[in-house]
């Protein structure tokens, strides 16, 4: 039996995938009856065995391909083979990025299930965000909504990882309040970031630690100062009227923001809120735990 996933949209093809292998695993079926081949581990004689049969393992089994017909060796044995493949008892799932019309055609004509997955775009891009968000248990406005489908066009990948930050990044309907440690929205520190003031910014992180302001809810003011800073620099182009309005930003905001984004480049900027994620997902630990992160990454500014 062979499913077939491809298409330039890797991340929902990889979503359907974990569908598929977590439906089989769900069933019952012991995890060492799962094989993930690529084309480091390619074995042509195992792979011809279980495109056979399954009998001579006792059980049916999962093969889940990645990329293999990037390899032309590899490419000639599986189109060769589809025929037993296909009658095999065995579940194969071939799973694709770049594949000529050629051979998805030869594949789909023996597939169970064939499935391309298109880039997408417009409403369809929008409908697969607001579900993402909702998902993440937080709605997201039409304002955000359509920036980081405007930042982002077709990524999924950037705009999932983007969503997930999205509920700690969004401080600025909160800005003009004080938190409870009576910190308030630390605009000073935010300024000295703007103004890419490396001392004043690091003097004003070691006050507000001296306060007992949480390293996290420094990390939250910096991030979203970042992320206002990134998505303004991408629109530099535009009127303050249609940053507004896509962003719906205050215009003070947006001017301020494009002067202290002038003072960066974008890929600058790209790589500050990337390593604030690091810092705040843990995924990137630094010694000296997330005071120390935030420090190292001030002193880089």
């Amino acid at each position: 039996m062979i499913y077939f996933l491809y298409g330039k949209d890797t991340y929902r093809s990889r979503q359907n995938l974990g569908e598929i292998v977590r439906g089989f695993l769900g069933k019952g079926n012991a995890s060492h009856h799962f094989f993930r081949v690529n084309t480091d581990n390619f074995d042509p004689d195992f792979f011809g065995e279980l495109a056979r049969s399954s009998s001579m393992f006792g059980g049916k089994y999962l093969i889940s391909t990645e990329r293999i017909l990037s390899d032309p060796g590899i490419k000639k044995i599986v189109l060769d083979n589809l025929e037993s493949v296909r009658d095999s008892d065995n579940i194969f799932i071939f799973w694709e990025e770049d594949t000529d019309k050629e051979t998805a055609d030869k594949i789909a004509r023996y597939a169970k299930k064939t499935q391309e997955f298109l880039p997408i775009s417009g409403v369809k891009l929008k409908n697969w965000i607001r579900t993402e968000a909702d998902k993440l248990k937080f709605n997201i406005s039409e304002a955000e909504l359509s920036r980081v489908a405007l930042e982002h066009d077709s990524d999924l990948w950037a705009i999932r990882k983007e969503l997930e930050a999205l509920p700690l990044g969004h401080i600025s309907d909160k800005k003009n309040k004080l938190s409870a440690d009576g910190a308030g929205p630390m605009f000073d520190l935010t300024d000295a970031v703007l103004s890419r003031n490396r001392e004043q910014a690091i003097d004003l992180f070691e006050k507000y630690k001296n306060k007992g302001v949480p390293a996290e809810e420094i990390l939250w003011r910096l991030l979203w100062q970042a992320k206002t800073l990134f998505t303004v620099k991408k629109l530099a182009g535009k009127s303050p009227a249609t940053i507004k309005k896509i962003t719906g930003l205050h215009e003070y905001v947006i001017k301020k923001s494009l002067d202290g984004a002038a003072r960066f480049r974008i890929e600058e900027l790209d790589s500050l809120f990337r390593r604030l994620l690091d810092a705040r997902n843990k995924s990137n630990p630094l010694a000296g735990g997330l005071d120390y992160g935030i420090f190292y990454l001030l002193l880089k500014l």
